[in-house]
């Protein structure tokens, strides 16, 4: 399903690669991700790097992803 599909509030994994806007990085295939919500082309969402510290990613809004539950 696209990230535009899934309700907001929900952990996600993606299915594929998304590049980000202009300057962001790539958001790798596999990357878990919590899904804020979708505005336009992108999808807030947020990660823990190894630092265990939170970060916003900004994926595409039709990047295919599945809901994690756990």
């Amino acid at each position: 399903m696209k990230l535009y599909e899934i309700p907001n509030g929900t952990r996600i994994k993606l299915l594929e690669d998304s590049q980000g806007p202009p300057g962001e990085p790539i958001y790798p295939k596999g990357m878990e991700l919590f899904l804020q919500n979708v505005d336009g082309m992108y999808a807030t969402c947020l990660y823990n790097d190894i630092k265990d510290r939170t970060l916003r990613a900004y994926p595409r809004a039709w990047t295919k992803a599945e809901i994690r539950n756990y």
